[in-house]
């Protein structure tokens, strides 16, 4: 795989796209922590945060298959520099905005929401573009990973570079970032379009619909497959669950300033997600399958969710925040731990044909099955507390944990013809 990477780094066309993918993804994230920590600080709401989501999942609900469409119709490049400049520009006249009121902080996430619905499929569907297509399973794992690092690296900066600067110069910051996404996707190839896509808007929003249906029927039929599938949707939506509720977690947990989430909550988090994208693969390969790691990776979540809302809160001052950065670096191992041998074994198992109905719209899915659970969370948050929260979100884990055994347990008593 490190050779693949390595390939991949060289092809100057890919480097641009990445570094496009790396810089607006790396943006959008930084808006997020800023304008979370913003919404909360004149709110004091999880609601309110929780809605910052819904907004931006809005736009794909109104015109995504629209969006993914217009990416088989024109050019692929022209797209994400017209997407970049526009979000450019609507981040850099937010940011002239001293002191926005809700609905203007709504309204902008909106704008910035729409133009990302063009982009990303533009993105997506430029890779077997630019891509041999023995590296495309290696470039696909590159922009999986550089987006959750982004949320990280994004979370863990935007509260620290705030503070030293301020709320509308990072903001600003932001703005610059998304220029360079700009100038970089300036530079890929002039057309990248597959000629034998259709080109009427009515097939183009069909075959998105069809791609979905027939990477469900394949999924539904492959139940090795639904498992890890259903789990990447599981984590993510936990991820982002956990993102907007991040400034309530810092002061209700952590006892801090939510401006100080970034540093003191993701940064450590993030270092143990990083770890584990070093450590894990070489496991898997080496050491322990797939299906084992998962389990262990869903019981150490499970064990130390548990641990920092129950037992975390009783230690001394001195003890506390060491094991809290413990806490911190080991979740953010576990959540990585579920999601590269989930990933890994998806992209094994699916043929080639189907691995891009499978994955191809799998932001859109991702985008439209949050929306419910991150109301839910906002409300559960509002009435009962954030502790109520995590807890119900560790008995899922439990559940999954569970339900892993138990199907494992089938899978050795069909091979034996053993009745459980």
């Amino acid at each position: 795989m490190t050779a693949d990477f390595r390939h991949l780094l060289r092809n100057s066309s890919f480097k641009y796209l990445w570094i496009s993918q790396i810089t607006s993804q790396l943006t959008i994230q930084i808006i997020n922590f800023i304008l979370l920590v913003y919404l909360y600080s004149i709110t004091g709401s999880s609601l309110a945060t929780s809605f910052l989501w819904v907004v931006y999942a809005l736009p794909a609900l109104m015109i995504g298959p629209i969006a993914a469409a217009m990416a088989d119709m024109i050019s692929r490049r022209k797209i994400l520099m017209i997407t970049n400049l526009a979000q450019a520009i609507t981040v850099l006249l937010f940011s002239l905005i001293k002191e926005p009121f809700i609905l203007v902080v709504y309204i902008a996430v909106f704008v910035y929401s729409f133009f990302n619905q063009f982009y990303i499929p533009a993105e997506l569907s430029s890779l077997p573009a630019l891509v041999e297509k023995k590296y495309f399973a290696s470039a696909n794992s590159m922009f999986f990973l550089t987006q959750q690092a982004a949320i990280v690296v994004g979370f863990g900066i935007a509260g620290y570079v705030s503070y030293l600067f301020g709320y509308n110069k990072t903001l600003l910051m932001a703005s610059g970032l998304l220029f360079v996404a700009c100038a970089s996707a300036s530079r890929l190839p002039k057309k990248i379009i597959d000629e034998s896509l259709p080109v009427k808007m009515e097939k183009t929003v069909i075959r998105f619909f069809k791609n979905i249906y027939e990477g469900y029927i394949f999924i539904k039929n492959r139940k090795d497959v639904y498992f890890p599938f259903f789990l990447l949707i599981v984590m993510q939506m936990g991820l982002i669950v956990m993102m907007v509720n991040l400034p309530i977690i810092s002061e209700q947990i952590f006892l801090i300033q939510a401006e100080k989430a970034g540093i003191k909550v993701v940064a450590p988090a993030g270092i143990g997600a990083a770890f584990a994208a070093l450590t894990i693969p070489r496991l898997i390969k080496h050491h322990i399958r797939k299906k084992h790691a998962i389990e262990y990776s869903l019981a150490l979540l499970s064990i130390f969710l548990l641990f920092l809302i129950f037992v975390l809160p009783s230690f001394d001052n001195s003890l506390k925040n060491i094991f809290y950065l413990a806490t911190m670096f080991i979740l953010g191992y576990g959540f990585l731990g579920v999601v590269i041998p989930s990933q890994t074994y998806l992209q094994e198992v699916t043929p080639g044909g189907l691995r891009g109905r499978v994955f191809g719209n799998f932001w859109f899915v991702l985008t439209v099955a949050t929306i419910m659970p991150v109301i839910f969370s906002g409300t559960i948050t509002e009435i009962f507390g954030i502790k109520i929260l995590i807890f119900l979100m560790t008995t899922l884990i439990l559940l999954i944990l569970v339900a892993s055994k138990k199907h494992t347990r089938k899978m050795i008593y069909s091979l034996h013809n053993i009745k459980p």
